[in-house]
């Protein structure tokens, strides 16, 4: 069998050279592009597409009518998370400028009270610290969880602008305010953190809040300060009122002379069990008047003995009572040099 001549020819030589070559850049090229994920992605959805197309039974039509309606869902979940996220924020932000206006232009803050009564709130706030406990802790941003925990914010930030609306309690409100302004602060920091494509809106979040802390939280605490204070001040002044219109209380605040501490002492302060001269010498004489009359003659022979010891007992009296003077004097000294030194 002889060999076509036109095999071995130059020209046919040079096309088969050119078709190895042509194969080589093109095996060279598929290879790069079966490395790129976004190719491969096409080549996978391009065979699956074609093999629902050529599916006979409607099952299998169904399914992949699903497969393909899930995909141009997962590329269009882009442009909805946006939209979520942007929407959740611009609420949030609307009403906390919304409350923030309502507190300033509030015409009740006179008639709030600096007490505290029973309600819910805490267990409120406590139901959504543990919403946000989750959501923080998650090692990423969850969509669902986000829209969950900021409904939870939105109907505390309601509850709060439905208790300020009307005379409110002071402290009440003061703390609800720091606790939502401490979820808001915490729940805006790991948002900023976790979605970086997003940064100008959870700015604009952030000076919301750094708002509602300025009007609301600090103004409450300034206004639980300031009633504090005042009733401070009046009991202070309540005080000083009693102790001005009670003799026995005033020398303890009003410092005065050592004459004036010893007529007071003198006046004021009993001298224990022992009688004063004057009522000691009258009861003297009423014993000693019984004594002489109900005395028989058996009985007179010992009046000089009974004469006696009643003037024993009025000497010892009468020293006991110099030791008192003496006593009350020294303090009264003590107290004038301790004043004097206060000064």
């Amino acid at each position: 069998m002889r060999d076509d001549p036109d095999k071995h020819s130059p020209s046919h030589m040079k096309h088969a050279s050119f078709q190895v070559k042509s194969e080589i850049t093109a095996q060279q090229i598929l290879k790069k592009l079966l490395a790129n994920r976004s190719f491969q992605k096409y080549i996978i959805d391009s065979t699956v597409k074609e093999i629902l197309n050529n599916a006979g039974s409607t099952d299998t039509t169904a399914c992949g009518q699903q497969l393909i309606t899930q995909n141009l869902e997962f590329q269009s979940s882009t442009n909805c998370r946006r939209a979520i996220i942007h929407q959740n924020i611009d609420l949030l932000i609307c009403h906390l400028k919304l409350i923030a206006e309502l507190f300033i232009k509030s015409s009740n803050l006179a008639f709030c009270d600096i007490g505290a009564n029973v309600n819910r709130d805490a267990s409120a706030l406590f139901s959504t610290r543990l919403q946000l406990e989750l959501f923080l802790n998650s090692d990423r941003f969850q969509l669902p969880r986000f829209e969950q925990f900021v409904r939870r914010l939105y109907t505390l930030l309601r509850c709060f602008a439905a208790r300020i609306s009307t005379p409110f309690q002071i402290a009440n409100c003061a703390f609800f305010a720091s606790c939502l302004c401490d979820l808001l602060y915490r729940f805006e920091e790991f948002c900023s953190m976790h979605e970086k494509n997003f940064i100008s809106k959870f700015e604009q979040l952030q000076k919301a809040i750094n708002i509602f802390h300025d009007v609301v939280v600090r103004h409450l605490n300034e206004m639980i300060a300031a009633r504090i204070k005042e009733k401070y001040e009046t009991k202070k002044v309540m005080k000083r009122k009693i102790n001005e219109n009670s003799p026995l209380r005033r020398t303890l605040y009003r410092p005065k002379s050592a004459v004036t501490f010893r007529e007071v002492e003198k006046t004021l302060r009993s001298p224990g069990y022992l009688l004063p001269h004057d009522l000691h010498e009258k009861r003297r004489l009423m014993q000693s008047r019984q004594a002489t009359a109900s005395l028989s003659p058996a009985k007179q022979r010992f009046s000089k003995h009974t004469a006696q010891r009643n003037i024993q007992e009025e000497t010892v009296h009468r020293l006991a009572r110099e030791i008192t003077k003496e006593m009350v004097n020294g303090l009264a000294e003590r107290v004038d040099d301790v004043v004097l030194i206060s000064r």
